[in-house]
């Protein structure tokens, strides 16, 4: 997926349909490293949601970045990392055959 494509994705997301894709697919189990269910997600009323891009590092060098949702316990700070691209398939997915 072309980067142009992916940033204007991502920025219609809603808060709304991120928490529903958690739910759905229970990435909020106890956090591995304090036992709570407080996950947090970064996100502003004026910015949105907050993403991170990260390069991916191979045998070749530094390859095509990869995009995340940065999911965080907000007890001690553990971080799970979202794929991005498999989030906003698993939305797309959801809401085509929720139509049907």
């Amino acid at each position: 997926m072309k980067s142009k494509d992916l940033e204007k994705r991502l920025s219609d997301l809603s808060v709304q349909q991120v928490n529903d894709h958690l739910t759905r697919k229970d990435s909020e189990h106890a956090c591995e490293a304090c036992g709570t269910r407080d996950w947090r997600i970064h996100a502003s009323e004026l910015e949105g949601l907050v993403f991170l891009e990260l390069p991916i590092f191979g045998m070749g060098g530094i390859g095509v970045p990869y995009c995340f949702l940065p999911l965080f316990c907000g007890n001690c700070g553990n971080t799970r990392l979202i794929s991005a691209n498999m989030m906003l398939d698993e939305i797309d997915e959801h809401e085509a055959s929720s139509q049907d």
